[in-house]
């Protein structure tokens, strides 16, 4: 398994967001939660593109997985990317 250390409070891409800032001290990783993390990958590629798909990626496997509401709490910046995806997943698939 292959763990990412980020810079907590920092920006690593020209994406909207910057990386959360731990609240507390901790000698154990601290992990990001389901809603962090679906705002980092997405402020990732949007501010990467192409070159980030596989963020994109990871973000519709998180949704089928996890099923998070439609106004689930991503980060504002990041919002109307999720609700895109999030409809097109949900949207009935065609019976042709």
């Amino acid at each position: 398994m292959e763990i990412g250390l980020l810079p907590g409070g920092k920006k690593v891409d020209p994406g909207p967001l910057t990386f959360p800032m731990p609240i507390h001290v901790s000698e154990q990783p601290q992990i990001l939660r389901l809603e962090e993390l679906i705002s980092a990958k997405l402020s990732t590629y949007i501010g990467v593109g192409v070159h980030r798909v596989q963020d994109y990626a990871d973000v519709v496997k998180l949704i089928e997985a996890n099923r998070p509401s439609r106004d689930y709490c991503v980060d504002r910046q990041v919002r109307d990317e999720y609700q895109k995806i999030w409809d097109e997943l949900h949207r009935p698939k065609s019976t042709q």
